[in-house]
């Protein structure tokens, strides 16, 4: 048998070298995820956080944006704007929202173009500027009007999971705010793009 020349070798290495870098788009292709996200956006001119038992609101802002990623049926909300945000007593209070929240469909209502939905995973921080401090964590109902699209959070909205917000952490805030306080949270909230 004739032992294989330089050339040999080096159009074997070429061919292999070409196929593999045929074969690698396929590969990429298989190994890609079908799911697709769809950013959405929130806007709200205002919202309110109201604490239930001294009725005093801890906040109003005329500006809380939140942006977020849908993917199979609920939002994840990653990213919040806070903007001039005031007290029942027109102080200033600083708002931070920790982590990640989901907006969730909770059902059908009675009437046709409007769903139950919810915001859960709630955490959300303020700091008001006479050293009180406090954090919110829970959850939220409304509903979601799909003419207009607008998500509405209304304490008064179905609830089936009974979800609520609790104050915790709490420091400095005279006894407007203490540990164990529920929160109500509402507010209109344009929607875009439609869910």
């Amino acid at each position: 048998m004739r032992r294989p020349t330089l050339r040999h070798a080096l159009t074997l290495m070429i061919a292999l070298v070409c196929g593999a870098a045929l074969m690698a788009p396929a590969a990429q292709a298989g190994a890609r995820s079908p799911a697709s996200s769809t950013p959405v956006y929130f806007g709200s001119s205002n919202m309110q956080l109201r604490v239930v038992r001294t009725g005093v609101t801890f906040a109003f802002c005329p500006s809380h944006e939140m942006q977020g990623e849908k993917l199979n049926g609920s939002t994840s909300i990653f990213a919040h704007s806070f903007i001039d945000c005031t007290t029942s007593f027109n102080l200033p209070v600083t708002l931070s929202a920790n982590g990640d929240w989901t907006q969730n469909s909770t059902g059908p209502t009675s009437d046709p173009d409007i769903d139950a939905v919810s915001i859960t995973g709630v955490s959300l921080t303020g700091v008001v500027p006479f050293g009180c401090t406090f954090t919110v964590t829970g959850g939220a109902p409304g509903t979601y009007n799909r003419l207009t699209s607008v998500m509405s959070l209304d304490p008064s909205s179905p609830n089936p999971g009974a979800m609520s917000l609790v104050a915790s952490s709490v420091s400095g805030c005279m006894g407007l705010v203490q540990t164990g306080d529920t929160f109500e949270w509402s507010g209109d909230y344009a929607v875009d793009p439609p869910l």
